[in-house]
């Protein structure tokens, strides 16, 4: 029968450099109370799950300019995630944005390889292309750097870099809501399945549907027949 796995989530900060508009951890929204995780924290959270008998954990961050932020945050996904694994859990996701390759090695350091260099922990690379058409993204994302998050490719192609990392899952997804024209989101998000599937990617599919966040304007998504049928096919 099909395989069922519950994860939590755990949100190492919701700090975040990035202006996306529909986001309440967008940088300028001053209605969100901004806190980050210590590594102490993290660690007792970690426990927390674990005595509950959970076995998967998602690790989350914002997205952030390149410099010294942005490594000391990546440097804090990759302390959680040892600590993660340190601890029995058995799938490890981590959703902190578009990384370059250098910053790969930062992330996967001390996690155990095999001779070719494939992380041999289910460790899944959840990178949310959010929609897949270019206008609608940039409507969202914007379009000049001040967004960390507006280079259209250089986000679809992250899942790429991740694989070249050697991690071997990959999470891609839409948010459904972002852009009107449902079949081409869902056509494009099968397009790029079948793309890391090549790659020798084990993959998993989000469809999380647009919410109203704290300080944003966008109060919904799609409707509720239109998301079943979505999740249906």
């Amino acid at each position: 029968g099909p395989h069922v796995e519950t994860f939590s989530p755990l949100y190492l900060t919701n700090e975040c450099d990035a202006e996306c508009r529909m986001c309440g951890m967008r940088q300028g929204n001053s209605e969100l109370v901004r806190e980050t995780a210590g590594p102490a924290t993290v660690v007792a959270q970690l426990d927390v799950l674990r005595r509950r008998g959970l076995c998967a954990v998602a690790l989350l961050t914002g997205e952030y300019h390149h410099g010294p932020l942005r490594r000391t945050m990546i440097g804090r996904a990759a302390e959680a995630l040892r600590a993660a694994l340190a601890r029995g859990f058995r799938h490890v996701l981590i959703n902190i944005g578009a990384l370059e390759p250098e910053e790969y090695d930062l992330l996967l350091d001390g996690v155990p390889r095999d001779g070719d260099g494939r992380v041999l922990p289910q460790v899944t690379m959840c990178t949310f292309q959010e929609t897949y058409h270019p206008d609608a993204y940039a409507r969202f994302m914007g379009t000049t750097p001040a967004n960390p998050r507006s280079d259209f490719t250089r986000r679809l192609t992250n899942l790429d870099r991740a694989r070249d990392a050697g991690m071997w899952v990959a999470n891609p997804g839409v948010l459904l809501g972002l852009s009107s024209d449902l079949g081409y989101e869902l056509l494009a998000l099968l397009a790029h399945v079948r793309h890391l599937q090549a790659r020798g990617m084990a993959v998993y599919v989000s469809l999380p549907r647009l919410r109203r966040a704290t300080g944003t304007a966008y109060p919904a998504g799609v409707s509720d027949d239109d998301f079943c049928r979505l999740v249906a096919v």
